[in-house]
């Protein structure tokens, strides 16, 4: 089974999304997710629950912003 994609999450979610040439905001009522595509930071004006969590996490990973999760993949296949 294809794993979801971070959009497919937040609309599962109910979010929508904006986007343009330095953030991606994913928004719903009066509650904001924010990606800074120069500085990596993410930013909420609320509390988040796990699914947006995973939302969050999923989208960091496909925007290439954990490195490590990448060298971990590579150390496994060095044995």
């Amino acid at each position: 089974m294809k794993e979801k994609t971070a959009d497919e999450i937040f609309k599962q979610l109910y979010f929508e999304k904006y986007e343009d040439k330095y953030n991606i905001k994913y928004f719903k009522g009066n509650r904001e997710i924010w990606f800074y595509k120069e500085t990596r930071e993410v930013e909420s004006n609320k509390l988040i629950n796990m699914q947006q969590l995973r939302a969050i996490n999923k989208k960091v990973e496909e925007l290439g912003w954990i490195e490590w999760k990448k060298k971990i993949k590579k150390q496994r296949y060095k044995y």
